[in-house]
């Protein structure tokens, strides 16, 4: 139920513009920085935040570059002398844009379904608990473990508001609960970050909740959301669904070795047969076109921290992830990529495997799964991800003998010595494959639970994840 805008203006939003519009609209209201320190903060008298306005970035357009701003309020409580946080929002973005050379569009209206009401009491009692907790909460409602946002917009991105939520969260030790109509869809971006931060998806259809990754039927208890044991009757798969692809791939880059962050990335694109990444950045719409130099400053800016991109492309939507750890940093990327013409042959297969391990590879999977054609996630069973082929460098289990390596790989595996060592399993799915896809869709299909088997029995001799993970006081 946030009351979310954005300004798309030529250039940056200067805090002039913000505080022109306050004295304008709202002169007892007072500005602030919120403890982070990335968003300005609009408060009343009780220093309790009414608007949220993140700092101007740069988002790619087409050829052109363009500034986003994004002003929210969260929670659907009146603000005097206003009445409902639209109609402030509205004025003080309308002004902003004005005085920017922008435009504002609305995403998402502060207007709770009747499921979500139900659900998440506000104003009152989430204020008080609010106040009692931190003032700098950008939760719509606020409980003992669970803070929770209601998104009202019809297309989920990866946006400041959305990682403000998650971050918020994750120091205070909530889990956060994402509620969206059961039309809405989630980009691939937000469908990984939502992974990653251990946040839940959960959908209102007006009649019922159900968790939008499981299709779980959920209840409310007043402190948490809790299964029912049953599955939500929304939750089913629908006919025009097609095939998309997911690549996944990561590779090592000890710290004796200059390390160069997105070669990789571009080299796993090319390997699936994929357009490399055009786009490249933190949120969505990504902020510069894709180029590993500054894509490495980034990365070693953030560090030791982690650090996630979101990469786009006409083709595909990636995320790419670097991990420092104490022998190396990780690069690892995820893509999920358009395929009308169902999974790759067995010759495409073999190209795949000989190109990422040239590359540098150490790990890599492609699969096919059901979904849109846009590539959105929708709130509906899709099934698995179904492997059609595996690779994993020899250098991360030397600890194996070549026996013990090929017996884990089973019928379907065999140990290749160029481009460079490696396990590869290539799993038992026809060349044309969608309709022995379609028939091996069950969440207990044979290359699923595989390549499970496969990996975790792996993961026991990874002499990376060893030395990752190894106690340096032993």
């Amino acid at each position: 139920m946030s009351e979310d805008w954005i300004v798309r203006s030529p250039t940056a939003v200067d805090i002039s513009h913000l505080v022109t519009a306050l004295n304008d609209k709202v002169p007892h209201l007072a500005l602030r920085g919120d403890t982070g320190g990335e968003w300005a903060v609009v408060v009343d008298a009780a220093d309790r935040p009414r608007l949220w306005v993140s700092g101007s970035r740069a988002a790619l357009d087409g050829d052109e570059t363009s500034f986003l701003t994004e002003v929210c309020a969260p929670g659907d409580g009146p603000i005097p002398p206003y009445g409902t946080p639209h109609l402030l929002v509205r004025d003080v973005v309308r002004a902003m844009a004005s005085a920017a050379g922008g435009r504002a569009e609305r995403l998402s209206a502060a207007t709770v379904p009747d499921a979500a009401r139900a659900t998440v009491d506000v104003p009152e009692a989430v204020m008080q608990q609010r106040d009692s907790e931190s003032l700098d909460c950008p939760a719509d409602a606020l409980y003992e473990k669970v803070g929770v946002v209601v998104q009202t917009r019809k297309e989920l991105t990866l946006s400041p508001w959305l990682v403000l939520q998650q971050q918020w969260a994750d120091r205070h030790g909530r889990q956060l609960a994402v509620i969206t109509p059961a039309a809405a869809t989630i980009s691939p971006a937000v469908a990984s970050s939502l992974r990653a931060g251990g946040t839940r998806w959960i959908v209102d259809t007006g009649a019922s909740i159900y968790d939008g990754v499981t299709g779980a039927e959920l209840s409310w208890d007043g402190k948490r959301f809790a299964p029912t044991g049953r599955s939500d009757d929304a939750f089913v798969p629908v006919e025009e669904d097609g095939w998309v692809a997911v690549i996944e791939a990561e590779t090592f880059h000890p710290y004796d070795e200059t390390t160069r962050i997105g070669d990789f990335t571009r080299t796993v694109y090319a390997a699936a047969g994929l357009d490399g990444p055009a786009a490249a950045g933190v949120l969505e719409p990504p902020e510069t076109v894709f180029d590993p130099t500054v894509l490495t400053a980034y990365a070693q800016h953030a560090s030791p921290e982690s650090s996630r991109f979101v990469l786009a492309s006409p083709s595909a939507d990636g995320v790419l992830e670097v991990v420092p750890q104490p022998p190396g940093v990780v690069e690892r990327v995820e893509i999920v990529a358009d395929a009308p013409d169902g999974p790759m042959g067995t010759d495409a297969q073999g190209e795949f495997v000989d190109a990422v391990l040239a590359g540098g590879a150490q790990v890599a999977t492609v699969g096919y799964r059901r979904g849109r054609a846009d590539r959105r996630v929708a709130s509906r069973f899709v099934g698995p991800t179904i492997p059609v082929v595996a690779t994993f460098a020899r250098s991360r289990f030397d600890s194996l003998t070549d026996a013990e390596a090929t017996a884990i790989g089973g019928d379907q595996g065999r140990l290749v010595q160029q481009p460079v060592p490696a396990l590869v399993v290539q799993f038992d799915v026809s060349d044309d494959g969608v309709s022995e896809l379609r028939a091996q869709g069950g969440a207990y299909d044979h290359p699923v639970a595989r390549i499970d088997v496969i990996a975790q029995s792996l993961a026991e001799h990874d002499s990376h994840l060893r030395a990752a993970y190894a106690d340096p006081n032993v």
